[in-house]
């Protein structure tokens, strides 16, 4: 009979076979009769690591099987994807993104993005003048923020987005979607030419109708009556609307096309807020609404378009009035910091609703029809195009039936 070594050294064998990959060998019964529990016991092991390697086998094809076929839908995305690693190395980068650079996927695996994008230049899009800082931009989670890439002449445009995750050694990565949207953009340009062409057009018979307007109210072709002075009057300003319309979409046109100048020039803020009010006085009494201002602090004079921040100014404070109660106040409050000269205008209207401050800024959203009013959705928009272009930001805080808040930020130096 085998003794306690024996059994000893016997299992040790197996074990070191097991170990090498050879799961076939089991104790015997017959040789250890007097340790059958531990025999029966080890050997199920054995059985148990089988089973288990079986399982893992097939976990493994499992998920090799899933990891080509999420590789077949990585390559058949629409849109072009690309990883990055946290030093900005490209890990994976689907068809299409390749087919955008022009380069075989071998010939960029492994590249940094900075090198791979040296060559192109790429602005924010639609203003086509800033420039983008490639690692500040990767560095933060963004959504269809849209970029032109340009190359020996020829641009294309993207709606951008990144996703910062970490990987399984708890690296932080970058997954980078990209959507092509020049077509989109070319007929849209398209279309912004034409309404731009037409808008220019209408300008012509606009003012001769303000001039022949401006004759009869001076009474040039004769006396007037009262009920003709009225008519006139409405006249006059219907056609001053119109103009102002004209001027807007003709402005948007060329904010959009990157050819709108700004005249930059030290200015008082104050004075512009003031004069601002002070020309809306006759919509203000028409509205019975009261405007009042607040200035916290002793304000810098900064550089800024001073006809352009009027207008934006004068384009938040009429949507105000509008959209005020009678008897109601509007307040201005003008401050500043370090950095930053601020303009905030609050109404106790009836507010935005909250499912409608994510786009308030963009071209043509209006809530206007909401409450039977005239509205074109470009004042606003024309608005921000405005403060981006003084680089500075405009922002809108709102509780419904409540009051409204446009916070806009322009920088001291």
């Amino acid at each position: 009979m085998r003794t306690k070594t024996d059994l000893y050294q016997a299992t040790k064998k197996i074990l070191k076979e097991v170990r090498f990959g050879n799961l076939s060998s089991r104790l015997s019964i017959k040789h250890f009769p007097c340790d059958v529990e531990f025999v029966n016991d080890f050997n199920n092991m054995l059985e148990a690591v089988i089973d288990r390697e079986k399982m893992i086998n097939e976990y493994q094809n499992y998920i090799l099987d899933q990891s080509e076929h999420l590789k077949s839908l990585f390559n058949m995305l629409n849109e072009g994807a690309m990883t990055l690693s946290e030093d900005f190395k490209i890990i994976t980068i689907n068809d299409l993104q390749t087919k955008w650079f022009r380069k075989h996927k071998k010939d960029l695996v492994g590249d940094y993005i900075f090198d791979v994008l040296k060559n192109y230049t790429i602005r924010e899009f639609p203003s086509n003048r800033i420039k983008v800082n490639y690692r500040k931009f990767f560095e933060k989670d963004r959504k269809n923020y849209k970029l032109s890439f340009e190359l020996k002449k020829i641009r294309m445009t993207f709606n951008i987005s990144v996703k910062k995750y970490f990987d399984k050694d708890g690296k932080q990565n970058y997954f980078i979607v990209a959507k092509d949207i020049t077509a989109d953009v070319n007929l849209q340009k398209l279309k912004d030419t034409f309404i731009a062409t037409l808008t220019h057009d209408l300008k012509v018979p606009i003012l001769a109708e303000a001039k022949v307007l401006d004759l009869l109210k001076k009474e040039t072709f004769g006396k007037n009556s009262e009920a003709q002075k009225q008519a006139f009057a409405n006249m006059i300003s219907n056609n001053k609307d119109m103009m102002a319309l004209v001027t807007t979409l003709l402005d948007v046109h060329k904010l959009d096309d990157g050819v709108y100048i700004i005249n930059v020039t030290e200015a008082d803020i104050e004075e512009i807020v003031k004069k601002e009010v002070d020309r809306l006085k006759f919509l203000l009494t028409e509205n019975n609404c009261e405007i009042k201002i607040e200035i916290s602090t002793k304000l810098p004079k900064i550089k800024v378009d001073a006809k352009e921040i009027g207008r934006v100014v004068k384009n938040i404070l009429t949507n105000a009035i509008n959209f005020s109660p009678e008897n109601s106040f509007i307040y201005i409050k003008l401050f500043s910091d370090n950095n930053n000269l601020y303009i905030e205008i609050t109404d106790n209207g009836c507010g935005i609703e909250p499912k409608d401050i994510p786009y308030i800024f963009d071209r043509y959203f209006t809530i206007a029809k909401k409450y039977r009013k005239v509205g074109t959705g470009l004042g606003l928009y024309l608005c921000k195009k405005i403060v981006d272009l003084h680089n500075g930001n405009i922002s809108v805080k709102s509780i419904m039936n409540k009051e409204t808040t446009f916070k806009i930020e322009l920088p001291i130096k």
